[in-house]
């Protein structure tokens, strides 16, 4: 089948019987898109990858590059970071500003998530959608998915495969969201907030002292909460709206905080705190990947992507002050909420939960 294309605002598909389609706001995008124009580097390049042109510039940092670029579609491709192996980066100019964009893209995940069907008062006629019988009584005649709205019989509800895909405009929300229905929605790999926020604190927030600790203005995180709502990706968390970066530290431990299912699962939890109590550094590190590998695919690759961003905090700990004792006991809390009990007054010993947590984030290559 071939491919759509789309020229001057109209989309051709080959196999369309309805001709061509004009889409007026892909004709407005496509008129303001600035020409895209490659910066040569000017120095020699020893292992420049043979895919690239003059515009790989090797080892750059983000400020470097954004020094190179001047005008709007000016674009570049650099080594960012120290990673091994290195990440290509593409660097390009749009709006003024410099944006960063990993040129390896992860591989697709599809996400099993069970439905969440519940016993529904119809109204008016209505039928199965696995059968396509019609649901039959006054009352409770069937079941419902609340997250996709599916609707079957109670028996058929049971033959359904864990295929539950909400749309987006089903979730509305992105705080308080079951991760797993909100990556499935947003078809990414891990959660939005998390990758934006995490590669703005990157960017800006690592020798930042108390990252983390210290929180950020109320005012500011509630504003920046209703933009990630309204907002989505698009949302600009960028200094020039938010310089403290404690604001954008503070909602990405807000965003795991409301979880309705903690991002290490009540499953895993009691398993990660019997791990810790291993002899061995050895032993210890083979409980916790058999403990990780009963988390949903949504959650390990989120936790994955989380602690190897607070492994580089805590490489810079003789500037931000925040080792990964320090960083355990601010997410311990958050990212292992002890079980409730009866007891409102009592302050739960977390410190198995945070013996876990620094055991993530200093062993974490061995771990993953």
């Amino acid at each position: 089948m071939n491919p759509p294309t789309a020229r001057n605002g109209i989309i051709q598909s080959p196999e369309s019987p309805n001709g061509p389609v004009w889409k007026p706001d892909l004709y407005r995008l496509q008129r303001e898109a600035p020409e895209a124009r490659p910066i040569p580097c000017s120095r020699k390049i020893e292992d420049r990858p043979v895919h690239y042109g003059a515009e790989f510039h090797g080892r750059l940092s983000h400020l470097e590059a954004n020094q190179l670029l001047n005008a709007d579609g000016d674009f570049l491709v650099r080594y960012s970071g120290a990673s091994k192996p290195p990440i290509p980066t593409l660097s390009f100019r749009y709006k003024r500003r410099t944006k960063p964009l990993q040129t390896t893209q992860e591989e697709e995940i599809h996400y099993d998530k069970p439905h969440n069907f519940k016993t529904h008062n119809f109204k008016g006629l209505n039928w199965c959608e696995f059968c396509s019988n019609f649901l039959w009584g006054f009352s409770a005649q069937g079941v419902k998915c609340e997250d996709c709205g599916f609707s079957a019989h109670v028996k058929c509800s049971e033959k359904l495969p864990p295929d539950c895909c909400p749309e987006l405009k089903s979730s509305r929300s992105v705080f308080g969201v079951d991760l797993t229905t909100l990556v499935r929605a947003k078809k990414t790999v891990r959660p939005f907030v998390v990758d934006k926020c995490i590669q703005e604190i990157e960017a800006r927030g690592l020798s930042m002292e108390g990252i983390y600790r210290i929180s950020g203005f109320a005012d500011e995180m509630d504003t920046l909460r209703m933009s990630l709502e309204k907002d989505g990706e698009n949302a600009d968390i960028t200094a020039e709206v938010y310089d403290n970066i404690n604001v954008v530290a503070g909602i990405l431990k807000q965003y795991f905080r409301l979880l309705p299912i903690p991002l290490l699962t009540y499953e895993v939890h009691p398993i990660l705190l019997r791990a810790v109590q291993f002899g061995t550094l050895r032993e210890q590190i083979r409980a916790t990947k058999d403990a990780l590998s009963l988390l949903p695919p949504a959650h390990y690759n989120t936790l994955k992507y989380l602690m190897a961003h607070l492994a580089k905090v805590d490489e810079q700990q003789q500037l931000n002050k925040m080792s990964a004792y320090n960083l355990s006991t601010v997410f311990a809390p958050t990212l292992m909420p002890p079980p409730t009990t009866g007891s409102h007054h009592q302050i739960p010993d977390m410190s198995g939960e945070i013996k876990a947590i620094c055991l993530l984030i200093q062993h974490h290559v061995a771990i993953f």
